[in-house]
């Protein structure tokens, strides 16, 4: 059985991982709040590495899976499926939080005034909010510079890239038929799966299997097949 039809045990599960911290974290605050604010870096070192990986994990995936479609309809068909599922499940999520928030009330009993607290803190956010409009956050997504939108982890500025890139790569796929065999390649592949193995702290061992090549000194053949 290979790799991907061999089931992982639950506690090499990244979600089992990330759940067993945050209680952790939840006890180790309670027991000894002085330790864990000194443990803060840690968890502000590991956010950024995942932000690090998040735009080349989008711009790959979606490079990749558009330019390995067959027509530009096929395209806006599982475009429009993903819409409705975006706003179905976001419409959930919306309902779920505020049923909760009505029922247990999270925050109440807390020892805090509200009158006492200050509310300059959040008057940069509500005013950058109330100043933005549905023109400049269209204008926003297009980058000022192609790097630009990775360097400084813009994801819709980079989504924006990505799908350009990968309709540019569809409708000319007749004509650089080397870049779209690229994208099918398993290059192309080990470079998504490699960042998804950073992300999760596994790019050792079984992971590394999981999207290397027969030898690093022997890359495949060119074309790749698609």
């Amino acid at each position: 059985m290979t790799d991907f039809g061999r089931r992982r045990p639950l506690y090499s599960q990244l979600w089992v991982h990330v759940i067993v911290a945050m209680i952790l974290g939840a006890v180790l605050g309670y027991a000894n709040p002085d330790a864990a604010k000194a443990m803060k870096p840690l968890g502000d070192g590991f956010i950024k590495l995942i932000r690090m990986i998040i735009a080349p994990i989008i711009f790959v995936t979606v490079v990749s899976g558009i330019a390995k479609m067959q027509s530009m309809k096929e395209v806006g068909r599982i475009g429009v499926r993903a819409i409705v599922y975006f706003e179905v499940v976001s419409t959930a999520a919306l309902i779920i939080g505020l049923v909760i928030a009505l029922l247990l009330r999270p925050g109440a009993g807390l020892n805090a005034n509200p009158t006492e607290l200050d509310a300059k803190a959040m008057a940069p956010y509500v005013g950058n909010a109330a100043k933005q409009t549905t023109t400049d956050f269209l204008l926003n997504i297009i980058p000022s510079t192609l790097v630009g939108a990775f360097a400084e982890g813009q994801i819709l500025q980079v989504m924006a890239i990505s799908i350009l890139a990968g309709v540019t790569l569809l409708k000319l796929r007749d004509r650089v038929p080397q870049i779209v065999a690229l994208c099918s390649c398993s290059w192309f592949s080990a470079a998504s799966r490699g960042c998804r193995a950073i992300a999760s702290w596994r790019f050792s061992g079984t992971s590394r299997r999981r999207f290397s090549w027969s030898s690093p000194l022997q890359p495949p053949k060119w074309p790749c097949p698609v």
